[in-house]
């Protein structure tokens, strides 16, 4: 159960390692020191090795079980007792979860001993010799609370210098470290040798390149041993192992990492990138830290690679943005037009799960060939295509490809007047249908209408169209100006079509869209976003686009959260597979009435249709950050960042998680960063309550009137200020802004109950009348949990 003592690497042999014994020996008390005996009973012996040994005893003060670690009589009057000492001093100034923790020490008649908690359960080295290879979720969850261990030692100037799986102890499903035995500072000042001149302490198997050597080391070889530790759990067999100490350091200095795969199979590419990261030879080319080895980690689960890679689902499909072929920007928006049409038209077949617009789209002119695209959206079949156009002619070219082999399914190409477009979506479309039905959902028995619903554009106009295609685009930039341009463009539409009940339902989009992002002042645009859907709902009563804008206005402008919910269930059963009413009623309905769960599973669902959106990503690190699931919010927010570092909302809600734990340093500079990116009065915001968290008040006061100053020109929400004021302490003035955004109806007021910037607003009565104001639940006053929900994958 505990680690055996170290080993001496001398003229390439082995020494000091032996077996622990299968069935312990008991061990007669009178043969320890009396002493020893007179506080702890010795039971028997849990391992030995060539300096010490373990035994199991009952602590008579305490009335528990502990383990005693003793030096052997045989090391009295050589190096050991040096460190031995020296373990028991480094252990003492620890205090980790995962870090074997010091209970007591002494010496007696020369050896020095020390006391520590029994752990009931086995080492690492007794689980794998048991299992060889681990789970991958487990060898990850393993070798990133050893990396937490390794992150707090080094941030005590304490390398680890010996850490095997023998070294690392399983109690209750948690890695624990023990041994520092070995341990030295990485300042050299401070470096007190205790090996003799030519000789490198450790385990060779686990030892870094440099230390094997008997170089100077830092954190980073623990890093390698940690590497070397994760790859044994993954394949079963320790990396550049051999039958003898010399052929053994031979091949760390001149060989590559062996091959992962070879040894287990399909292993994520993201989990190989990290062992060999890990072990690579030379310290620079490895993770700077252990903090950094668990952001990878962090980061390798939060973007679902926990299990080898499965073949995308058979009745899967992306429609990627038809591509304009004269240099002219119009037969852009025709193509993303015909790409949409075709997208909505075989989501409403039925029986086919359809990768939505955001993440098929974020691949033009990506670069990647489509066997690449495939594996990203894990979709098994592509569409792709192309536009045309010249004069009133318009040529399309349509392909479906086999996304894992990259073979064409079916294709056609279509010459036609510019007033054939919408046969022309509805002709690929059918065809599409057809092919899939005969080629992909008949091996399953599963039934496809080839009969294609009526078209998705509801006009034909023309000019209404492009208006509309044109519209969505520039909603799709989130943009102030992108924003307008939208209204411009949709407004025009309706003009030229009255009835074109898409057109409504994107103009009811765009305008609910200004007033979540501050464009505008929410009680100018929101009655207009009700009156869009409500007027494409009376065209189209089955639009969930519509529905699910209004939706949004009953929960942001009205507070009426049953009405809302009616109108996100109801746009559900008219379309699952639209992940825009997955995402906002998470974050519009679902959060401010503190139900979180729910709100994850829903956007666990839009980023299954939606992969690659940032929106959807970072839409999870706000759950889990108001939901007080701080750890989470960090994995979360490290894998949007991952995704796109120039993504200021992944910089910004990371920085708010770590806020909460207490991290105001790292906070500071993931806001500042979010900052750069962006100029942002949310971010500014977030950053003011996070340098007075941190004490800079005057920094604080600055950023506060930064946000004052810029009221006086534009529309900014007054939650903002009252989240300032909290921080400052100033909570007077923080109500009197709620008071003021509750009159303004301001979007973000519906996050009220579940901030936790507001938390010390809570005891105060009126705080209590404005959630009643704004008819959010009890549950949303609520302190929500602090503990982390564990691991998310």
């Amino acid at each position: 159960m505990f680690p055996r003592g170290s080993c001496v690497l001398s003229a390439g042999r082995l020494d000091g390692e032996s077996p622990l014994r299968s069935s312990p020996r008991v061990i007669e008390p009178q043969v320890l020191p009396g002493t020893i005996t007179s506080r702890y009973r010795v039971e028997r012996e849990l391992g030995r090795g060539g300096m010490s040994s373990v035994y199991l005893a009952d602590d008579l003060k305490h009335g528990r079980k502990v383990a005693v670690k003793l030096t052997s009589r045989d090391h009295r009057y050589s190096t050991g007792p040096d460190r031995f000492s020296r373990e028991i001093e480094v252990t003492a100034k620890f205090s980790h979860p995962h870090i074997l923790p010091l209970l007591d020490s002494g010496e007696v008649d020369g050896c020095p001993f020390y006391v520590m908690p029994f752990i009931e359960g086995e080492s690492l080295r007794q689980l794998l010799n048991r299992q060889k290879q681990l789970p991958l979720t487990e060898a990850l969850q393993i070798t990133r609370e050893v990396a937490d261990a390794l992150a707090y030692a080094h941030g005590h100037n304490v390398v680890h210098r010996d850490i095997k799986p023998e070294n690392v102890l399983l109690s209750a499903g948690h890695a624990v470290v023990a041994d520092f035995g070995i341990a030295r500072e990485i300042a050299p000042v401070a470096e007190q040798r205790l090996t003799v001149a030519g000789l490198a302490i450790g385990t060779l198997t686990y030892m870094s390149p440099e230390q094997s050597l008997g170089e100077a080391v830092d954190g980073r070889t623990d890093v390698y041993s940690l590497g070397c530790m994760l790859y044994e759990m993954l394949t079963g067999a320790a990396p550049f192992d051999a039958k003898s100490a010399v052929a053994t350091l031979a091949r760390k200095i001149s060989e590559p990492m062996p091959d992962v795969s070879s040894l287990r199979g399909v292993v994520p590419d993201p989990v190989i990138a990290l062992v060999v990261r890990a072990l690579a030879r030379e310290p620079d080319a490895r993770y700077e830290s252990a903090a950094a080895v668990m952001e990878a980690i962090d980061t390798v689960r939060a973007g679902g690679t926990l299990v080898s890679v499965p073949s995308a689902p058979r009745n899967s499909i992306a429609v990627l943005p038809f591509s304009g072929q004269s240099g002219n920007p119009e037969d852009e928006y025709l193509g993303d037009g015909i790409s949409e049409e075709l997208m909505h038209a075989l989501t409403r077949l039925g029986g086919l799960r359809v990768i939505a617009r955001t993440s098929a789209f974020a691949f033009r002119k990506s670069g990647f060939d489509l066997t690449e695209i495939g594996r990203r959206l894990n979709v098994s079949r592509i569409v792709e295509g192309s536009v045309r156009r010249a004069g009133n002619r318009i040529r399309v070219t349509a392909t479906l490809v086999d996304a894992s082999s990259a073979v064409e399914l079916w294709s056609a190409r279509f010459d036609r007047q510019m007033d054939d477009l919408f046969d022309i979506e509805d002709e690929i479309a059918a065809s599409v249908a057809r092919t899939l039905k005969q080629q992909l959902l008949e091996e399953s028995g599963q039934h496809l209408p080839t009969t294609m619903p009526p078209h998705g554009a509801h006009t034909t106009s023309l000019v209404a169209y492009e208006h509309y295609l044109k519209g969505r685009h520039f909603w799709a930039l989130r943009t102030d100006d992108g924003l307008q341009r939208s209204v411009e463009h949709l407004s025009r539409a309706i003009e030229v079509d009255l009835n074109f009940a898409l057109a409504h339902a994107a103009l009811a989009d765009t305008y609910v869209t200004m007033g979540l992002y501050g464009s505008v002042a929410p009680a100018t645009v929101m009655s207009l976003a009700r009156d869009a859907a409500e007027r494409a709902i009376a065209l189209d009563g089955r639009l969930a686009e519509a529905l699910t804008a209004r939706a949004c206005v009953r929960a942001i402008h009205d507070w009426d959260w049953a009405g809302a919910e009616e109108d996100f269930a109801h746009a559900l059963r008219i379309d699952a597979q639209y992940p825009t009413a997955h995402q906002w009623y998470a974050m519009h309905c679902l959060v401010p009435l503190g139900r979180f769960d729910e709100a994850r599973l829903a956007l666990v669902r839009a980023r299954e249709l939606d992969p690659v959106s940032l929106s959807i990503a970072v839409s999870i690190a706000a759950v889990d950050y108001y939901g007080r699931r701080n750890t989470d919010a960090i994995i979360s927010s490290r894998a949007v960042i991952a995704l796109d570092e120039r993504f200021a909302m992944g910089h910004y809600f990371l920085g708010l998680a770590l806020e909460q734990e207490g991290r105001l340093e790292e906070a500071i500079a993931s806001l500042e960063k979010a900052m750069h990116l962006v100029d942002s009065a949310e971010i500014i915001t977030a950053l003011g309550h996070a340098r007075a968290a941190a004490g800079d008040t005057a920094g604080a006061r600055a950023l506060l009137a930064t946000l004052e100053e810029r009221m006086q020109h534009r529309y900014l929400s007054p939650v903002l200020l009252a989240k300032s004021a909290t921080g400052l302490g100033d909570h007077a003035k923080a109500l009197s802004s709620l008071r003021q955004a509750y009159a303004m109806r301001s979007a973000d007021l519906i996050w009220l109950g579940v901030r936790p910037a507001f938390e010390p607003l809570h005891g105060d009565p009126e705080f209590h009348r404005l959630l009643d104001a704004v008819r959010l639940p009890l549950i949303a006053r609520a302190t929500h949990a602090t503990t982390s929900r564990g691991e998310s994958a």
